[in-house]
This record gives structure tokens, C-alpha cells and sequence, in this order.
């Protein structure tokens, strides 16, 4: 009797969770990185070129962030050029630094308010990434292209190289130049 009863009440407990996991399926994924979103976290999406080979290209930044004033979601674009020649030791007397920060900057644009078209590629770009970096089966590379997705607290970080054209970034930065 009392056997009965339990397995009733597990029964039922067992349903909600079953009904409240898929309801968080259905929700939209977009949502889930931008509600991450506030003024101490951001994200940056990271792609370098392989125009130099084994030396990489040119990077290309874009910084998401939401604007501690209102709930307006940000980008900041930044394109840094490469070179040939291999990038220069870094000084051990100063902080450290990501690698791409040595390189100079070809163009930066700050302040550029995301449309809703935009927060959907931003969506599409890391899932496009976080699907490719795991069935990337090339692992060992001297030259290629690279992407990236890092947080700024380090709670996602995708690095894919050698990786791919990354089409939905490409979207993306071409239509935050275009403004």
C-alpha cells in the first residue's frame, strides 16, 4: 500500500520534470546568450583569416556586449592586420595579453546597436561553430583559418582551428559594417 503510493508521487514528480525539460527545449535558444548578457559580461565572436599560412591573416573582432544605460545589446567591431613575418615576443614586464592584441588595427567601429536580425545571426554563428568545432575532425594544422566564441567570465569557449569560413559570422560582420 505504501509502495503503491510512493511510486505515485515519484510518478507524478517524474512527469513534471519531464514536462519543464521539454518546455525549456522549446524556448529560444537566441535568448539563452543574450540573456548572459548584462554590464560585466560579454562575449566575443573571433575569427583570423589564413591569408599568411601558417602565420594566420588578418583577425576580425566583434565584441557583444548590453549597455549598462538600457537594455540595447551592442557591438564593437575591430579588424587587425597581419603579417608574414611571425608576431613579436611578448614583453615579460607587462600584462598578459590575447595574442591578436599585438597586431594593428586596419579598422574599429564602436557603440553599433544590434537589430533583431542581428541577435539571430549572433545565435546561428555559435551554434554554426559549436556544431563544426565538434565534427572537425582535422586537428593538427600549420596554417588555416581560425574562430572562436569566448566569454568573458570563461564559462563558454569555443576554439575551433583549423576551421571554416564561418558563414553566419560572415553575415554578421558584413551587415554591423554596413551601419
Amino acid at each position: 500500500m505504501i509502495c503503491k503510493k510512493k511510486i505515485k508521487i515519484y510518478t507524478i514528480i517524474l512527469g513534471f520534470l519531464i514536462v519543464s525539460c521539454e518546455n525549456q527545449e522549446k524556448s529560444e535558444p537566441q535568448e539563452n546568450f543574450l540573456k548572459s548578457l548584462n554590464e560585466w559580461q560579454e562575449f566575443k565572436l573571433i575569427q583570423t583569416d589564413d591569408r599568411y599560412g601558417e602565420w594566420g591573416g588578418n583577425t576580425f573582432i566583434l565584441r557583444i556586449y548590453k549597455n549598462a544605460d538600457s537594455d540595447s545589446i551592442l557591438a564593437d567591431y575591430k579588424e587587425l592586420e597581419g603579417s608574414p613575418d611571425p608576431p613579436p615576443t611578448p614583453d615579460p614586464d607587462s600584462i598578459n595579453k590575447p595574442w591578436y592584441n599585438y597586431k594593428p588595427v586596419v579598422m574599429e567601429k564602436k557603440g553599433i546597436k544590434l537589430s533583431a536580425r542581428e541577435k539571430e545571426l549572433i545565435q546561428k554563428s555559435i551554434l554554426e561553430l559549436t556544431i563544426n568545432k565538434l565534427e572537425n575532425k582535422n586537428r593538427i594544422s600549420h596554417s588555416g583559418i581560425s574562430n572562436a566564441v569566448i566569454f568573458q567570465d570563461s564559462s563558454l569557449i569555443i576554439k575551433d582551428y583549423p576551421s571554416i569560413n564561418w558563414s553566419n559570422f560572415q553575415k554578421l560582420k558584413k551587415s554591423v559594417l554596413e551601419k
